[in-house]
């Protein structure tokens, strides 16, 4: 037989099949059903008994049409199945399906059987399209790869087998239809409900913002009833039906889901908005009332319940089967409990662990350290004053308060002594901080100070403590906003929020002519101020966390506790002081200066830093440079020594300090106005420390020019963090990012960001992230 004619006969297919061939068949169509039914990952009703069953009817019916198809659609099947599985394993499978085939057509005669396992195959690989591809994508490619064969098959079957198949699909799609009716009519009307129930959450949540807990409450009790009113529609018999219809059943799915977790997300938060309103917490005299406080953990723990269960319910029904009407919502959905879950996790934690911290459990004692940034350490301040804060069953009490160096001057100083990590020494046993304690904040990472002095701090005459709290100048300001004006001993003149930092980065050093009464100055209005934080009636919680939230961003009031639960928590709100962790996307930077006079010149230094990257996206490499400005505005005269003045011998107003930079990168090299210069690179918290003395004269400016490099992860965009000290004077800081191979655009987690570049002067935390476009 020639060629030609093979072709015609593989092309007809039309001879009866034997018995033998015809069990064969069978066999291959059960077989490939049933493991069809066991491997399926489509979900085309979003039911699982139902797409069980299409998949194994996909599979056997593919499988037995095979045998009256033309060849060339078994192609057509295999190879859009293969290559819709790229890369998942199931191509495999589908590369198997293609292989049968060349055996099959290499064959001196056509064989029916390899041809329906070749199809089974193909038809395999259709269950396992990736998930994420868009509507109608899934759809189309089962269509493509598919109808042709049907098509042939139906083409080329007996009459009386086409007018089987016509009746058959002509009842399964009436049926279909009267299935989607009986959905869509109760869509309609259930429509109006979840517009409503949605509405009426945003109120609620507006209304929780505003501190209206009453009105929350209601509007939540409102939405759970119009959301309950929709799931009763969307589960009524004559919908069930439905759930069987390929995409019809995904969207029944996905509305009924969707009503049900607005029904226990807004019964959990009107529950919560009523049974655990924080703002209703009376905080009078430094005393909380535990009992309320306790009283308030179930509320917020059925509330995360609720969050939880939503965030699982609302995933397990998204798919690229839904049209954008119901998806979109859905999406919307998902990202709003995205956002309520770590919030109400928290507030959950908050209200467990505060009790503990509040001493409900025994005695909590905290160290207080106040420090001022007029003389700069790596953290922020040196510590001027410190404090006791006891806590005992609710009541918060301030039992000690005194200048530093009384705890300097206690007996066995020489004696003194610290166990810290090898870093710890190397960089900051220069500065003995185990004798001059008002050096131990140092480090830049508050909860490395907290271990030394909780170390320390007994060996000074002082008790064991359970936590830290640092407070400059700008913290106190936040605090006297809550208590109002104090007046602390000695002064004949009220201190409020408005005029606290002027009076302690400043004007003491000028009203008082002794180091020891400026230091009864810093203790003082800390005193007063924590005695009235204790000792008056304060705002509800809700306005208290308003108030000393961006205080504690930028680094003015923190708190380092020691009990690691709540110190995880403290770290999640940014409130513990850490030195923050290098992002994904791998950069990380830092300008620290500490200063080396002494003095109190650092309250005329300003500085900026320009930070330029040059990031290849393909290979992950960066080269950086980092340009740090020092201006230094100090007069060269008319200020007493203790401001302006240095230990040596330096004109006066001239400022000496140490400049390091923390990076993830490392250094290269380094130029001071121009000029090379060399460097001291360290390790210290995971990052390279680059540290500098630099001398910038009064009037002066000083330039510090340093050249960064090293990699990042080039499977992710490159995202740099630049970490906030809490200086006199915000710094300028510039972040430009260019790309090795196009052209980038940044984004920052602060307003600033235009092209390629961030600029302003962040008072927090700043994370840029760039993108090549």
């Amino acid at each position: 037989m020639g060629g030609g004619e093979a072709s015609e006969v593989r092309t007809a297919r039309r001879r009866r099949l034997r018995p033998a061939e015809r069990q064969g068949l069978h066999t291959i169509a059960a077989l490939g059903a049933a493991a069809g039914a066991v491997t399926t990952s489509a979900a085309p009703t979003g039911w699982g008994p139902a797409d069980v069953l299409l998949s194994a009817a996909l599979i056997s019916g593919a499988s037995l049409a095979s045998v009256r198809s033309d060849p060339r659609t078994w192609w057509v099947l295999c190879g859009i199945g293969t290559a819709a599985a790229v890369p998942s394993q199931w191509a495999v499978v589908g590369a198997l399906g293609l292989a049968l085939l060349v055996v099959d057509l290499a064959a001196a005669r056509s064989l029916p059987l390899l041809g329906a396992a070749a199809v089974a195959c193909g038809a395999t690989t259709l269950l396992h399209v990736p998930t994420d591809l868009p509507f109608p994508l899934p759809s189309v490619v089962g269509v493509l790869a598919v109808a042709p064969l049907l098509g042939s098959a139906l083409a080329r079957a007996r009459t009386s087998e086409r007018r089987v198949a016509r009746r058959a699909a002509a009842a399964v799609g009436a049926l279909a239809l009267a299935c989607t009716v009986g959905l869509a009519v109760s869509v309609v009307t259930a429509r109006s409900h979840i517009l409503a129930a949605t509405d009426l959450a945003t109120d609620a949540t507006a209304a929780l913002e505003a501190g209206d807990a009453d009105v929350a409450a209601a509007r939540f009790d409102e939405a759970a009833e119009r959301f309950a009113s929709a799931e009763r529609l969307l589960r009524a018999p004559w919908t069930q039906p439905a759930r069987l219809v390929p995409v019809v059943g995904q969207h029944a799915r996905a509305l009924r889901t969707a009503s049900s977790a607005g029904v226990d997300l807004a019964t959990a938060a009107a529950t919560a908005s009523g049974e655990a309103d924080l703002d209703r917490l009376q905080i009078d005299d430094g005393t909380v009332d535990l009992v309320a406080l306790r009283s308030f953990a179930p509320a917020t723990g059925r509330a995360l319940e609720a969050l939880t269960d939503a965030e699982h319910s609302v995933a397990s029904v998204r798919s690229p089967w839904l049209l954008p009407t119901v998806g979109d919502p859905l999406a919307a959905l998902a990202a709003e409990i995205d956002d309520l879950l770590p919030t109400t996790r928290r507030a959950h934690e908050a209200v467990r662990l505060a009790p503990a911290l509040l001493g409900g459990d025994g005695e909590r004692r905290y160290l207080l350290a106040f420090a001022n940034p007029a003389e700069a350490r790596h953290q922020g301040g040196f510590i001027g004053a410190f404090g006791e804060l006891t806590a005992v069953d609710g009541h918060l009490e301030l039992t000690r308060a005194a200048p530093i160096e009384e705890l300097i001057s206690a007996p066995g100083a020489d004696d003194r002594f610290l166990q810290m990590p090898r870093s710890y020494h190397v960089r900051y046993d220069r500065y003995r901080p185990a004798y001059f304690l008002q050096n131990l904040t140092a480090s830049p990472d508050l909860p490395t100070n907290a271990e030394a002095m909780r170390q320390l701090y007994p060996q000074t005459g002082g008790g064991r403590i359970d936590g830290v709290v640092y407070v400059d100048p700008a913290g106190l300001a936040a605090l006297l906003a809550l208590t109002g004006p104090v007046t602390p001993a000695g002064s004949s003149e009220p201190i409020d929020a408005t005029t606290v930092e002027d009076f302690l980065l400043r004007r003491q050093y000028l009203e008082f002519a002794t180091d020891s009464a400026r230091a009864d100055r810093l203790t003082d209005v800390a005193r007063a101020a924590f005695d009235a934080l204790t000792g008056r009636e304060l705002p509800s919680p809700g306005t208290i966390a308003d108030v000393l939230g961006p205080a504690a961003a930028g680094g003015h009031l923190l708190f380092a506790p020691f009990d690691d639960d709540a110190a995880a928590l403290l770290e999640e709100v940014d409130a513990r002081g850490s030195m923050p962790a290098t992002p994904d996307g791998g950069d990380l930077v830092s300008l620290r200066t500490a200063n080396d006079n002494p003095s109190k010149i650092d309250a005329f230094l300003h500085r900026s830093l320009d930070y330029d990257a040059r990031w290849n996206p393909d290979t992950g490499a960066v080269e950086a440079t980092a340009t740090i400005t020092l201006r230094n505005d100090a007069p060269d005269g008319g200020l007493p020594a203790y401001v302006i003045g240095n230990g040596n011998d330096d004109p006066p107003g001239t400022n000496r300090m140490v400049v390091g930079l923390y990076s993830a990168l490392g250094v290269r090299s380094a130029t001071l106005d121009g000029a090379p210069v060399a460097v001291e690179p360290q390790r210290e918290l995971g990052l390279h420390v680059t540290s500098v003395p630099v001398v910038v004269p009064a009037g002066g400016t000083v330039v510090l020019e340093l050249e960064l490099t090293g990699t990042v992860d080039p499977r992710v965009p490159y995202v740099v963090a630049v970490a906030h000290q809490p200086t006199v004077t915000d710094d300028d800081v510039s972040v430009a990012v260019t790309a090795a191979t196009g052209r980038t655009s940044v984004r920052g987690s602060l307003p600033g960001a235009e092209g390629s570049r961030w600029r302003g002067a962040p008072d927090r935390l700043l994370t840029v992230t760039a993108e090549r476009s």
